[in-house]
């Protein structure tokens, strides 16, 4: 790919989506002959990407490049460079804690800091991420209250809203973006996040024992299968016992890491890890909750 082509190929497939440059990335791929030619083009289209957001929003907007991660600021902000500071540091000891299972950065990541939470609400609403990764908008969507978000289609990046909760944001965003390799159920994803955020954090976000009996009254066989299927950690009512759950999970998972190795290996969304379960662990999926939730038909149905 020629010099300079990539600002090219950024502009003629972007588009303005709610105040932000939003690029077609399977369109603009399709313009590349040749997947080694876009891999060695990679960082460049990182930043002609870049250079085009910024470009369009201005108003004190910047991006500074960096070895592990590239800052964006929407406008700049002395706390953005202190989470890129966190970030570099974190970094490190995430792969040291999830060592086997974390994939290091191949290239250079953007984090995209807003000081407005607005703003921050404005960009995310963009996307509607899909498991095949394409990007779709709906004008009339309702999020959830949002704290962070792993964007992993085009260039992978992360958003990050400017408060005081920024580090333990950016601790789970992190996780999501070393694992985001492997094809894991959102359960086990989530739940790796929040055990590391929880690292990065004073104090713990276990589940205490008025959660467990507020678990146990609000868990049934049925809602059990949208926990399993990722589709309650989209819901504002049931997220917090979502990923209170996946925590715990994960907690009791952690005491032989080996075994939680081999599990994230092996599982895959397309069952919520159960027969990765069974080959790593010996026992069905549906074994696992009873230490929160009591003796139930916990198991993902089908499976």
């Amino acid at each position: 790919m020629r010099q300079g082509a990539e600002h090219d190929l950024v502009r003629r497939h972007s588009r303005e989506l709610f105040g932000f440059l939003h690029v077609d990335w399977p369109r603009l791929r399709e313009q590349c002959s040749a997947a080694a030619e876009m891999d060695q083009s990679t960082q460049r289209l990182t930043a002609a990407w870049l250079d085009a957001l910024i470009a369009h929003r201005a108003c004190g907007a910047r991006w500074t490049a960096g070895p592990r991660f590239h800052l964006a600021e929407f406008p700049a902000d002395a706390r953005a460079t202190a989470a890129v500071r966190f970030a570099e540091a974190h970094y490190a000891a995430l792969l040291r804690y999830l060592d086997g299972i974390a994939k290091p950065l191949q290239t250079a990541m953007p984090l995209l800091v807003f000081a407005q939470y607005d703003d921050f609400l404005s960009y995310h609403a963009a996307f509607d991420v899909a498991p095949e990764g394409v990007v779709e908008a709906d004008d009339d969507s309702e999020l959830a209250t949002a704290g962070g978000m792993f964007v992993d289609v085009g260039v992978p990046h992360i958003l990050l809203p400017v408060n005081d909760e920024m580090e333990d944001t950016l601790a789970h965003e992190l996780v999501h973006a070393l694992v985001a390799h492997l094809p894991l159920p959102m359960w086990l994803n989530e739940g790796l996040a929040v055990a590391m955020e929880d690292l990065s954090m004073h104090g713990s976000s276990l589940p205490t024992i008025d959660d467990i009996a507020e678990h146990r009254a609000r868990w049934t066989s049925a809602t059990i299968q949208d926990f399993w299927s990722g589709a309650s950690f989209r819901d504002p009512e049931w997220q917090r016992l979502s990923y209170q759950l996946a925590h715990g999970l994960l907690t009791t998972l952690a005491r032989d890491y080996p075994r939680l190795v081999a599990l994230t290996s092996s599982a895959h969304r397309d069952d919520a890890g159960a027969s990765a379960c069974r080959a790593v662990y010996g026992q069905d999926l549906g074994k696992l909750p009873q230490a929160m939730l009591g003796l139930g038909d916990w198991a993902p149905r089908g499976q």
